[in-house]
């Protein structure tokens, strides 16, 4: 994601622009496949829980981690949004009746503080921060941990097609809104380059991620899942080490370690 992404802002596309783009295609997609084999219909009083899905646990997060961005930088942004894990295994003790275990403690404090090394927290703590900014990227957590509750009580009805079809067709419903209320009318006369790396963020980082992970909610706790996740940061820094030449210091090292070493406990913990 964050390689096309790169890719796709270097055009001047605005932030919003994209992801309301990118859940476009997705929920398109997803139609057509939909429509080819059969369109699945949903009982009327699930429209409005895949309604609020798709804005709280869709739209929302990209719309407050792109304005926490703008207020407070990514390092710190970063930090706070991956706050989102702690959310999950709170809220599915209480909503899921899933067990807070030891293991499951001490993985979710080794990914947290190897997310706060990766994003750079040395660059961060101490520095006056917009408070408006923090709370923005807090939201963007909680709002991401809904995406996994909401997930898990999806999946026990529907496929994970169906949950993505339906999620995604509202979030990007509100992304849109939000585009055309902020922004206008988004720039279309752009570049092929520009569309193929779109569709490639689209179709490999987002409906194939997606699906996936959706997918593991079907199978495993919403928490473990969640806490597995945070080796996202640590993925896009290395492929930023690989295709972009950005350097890693020790201590994104170390916490690169501390994530991988969180994802080993919480599989031991099984």
């Amino acid at each position: 994601m964050g390689l096309f992404g790169k890719g796709l802002f270097e055009y001047g596309a605005a932030p919003l622009t994209v992801v309301a783009l990118r859940a476009t295609v997705v929920f398109l997609t997803l139609a057509l496949f939909a429509g080819l084999r059969g369109w699945p219909h949903l009982p009327r009083g699930d429209y409005f829980f895949f309604a609020i899905y798709g804005l709280v646990g869709v739209a929302a997060p990209y719309f407050l981690f792109f304005t926490a961005v703008q207020l407070v930088g990514v390092a710190l942004t970063t930090i706070l949004l991956y706050t989102y894990p702690a959310f999950v295994t709170l809220l599915s003790r209480v909503l899921l009746r899933e067990r807070i275990t030891r293991w499951k403690a001490m993985a979710l404090l080794s990914s947290l503080i190897g997310v706060a090394l990766v994003a750079g927290i040395g660059t961060t703590v101490g520095v006056r921060a917009d408070p408006r900014g923090v709370a923005a990227a807090l939201l963007a957590g909680l709002s991401a941990s809904v995406y996994s509750i909401f997930g898990k009580k999806a999946v026990e009805r529907h496929s994970p097609q169906t949950v993505m079809l339906y999620s995604c067709g509202f979030g990007s419903l509100f992304l849109l809104a939000a585009q055309f209320l902020t922004l206008g009318y988004p720039e279309l006369a752009r570049p092929a380059a520009f569309w193929c790396m779109l569709m490639a963020l689209a179709w490999v980082s987002t409906l194939a991620g997606s699906l996936a992970y959706i997918a593991a909610l079907a199978r495993i706790e919403a928490s473990r899942a969640s806490i597995m996740a945070t080796i996202e940061p640590v993925a896009a820094s290395a492929l930023a080490y690989v295709f972009f030449h950005e350097a890693l210091s020790a201590r994104q090292i170390l916490g690169m370690a501390l994530v991988v070493g969180g994802v080993i406990i919480v599989r031991r913990g099984q």
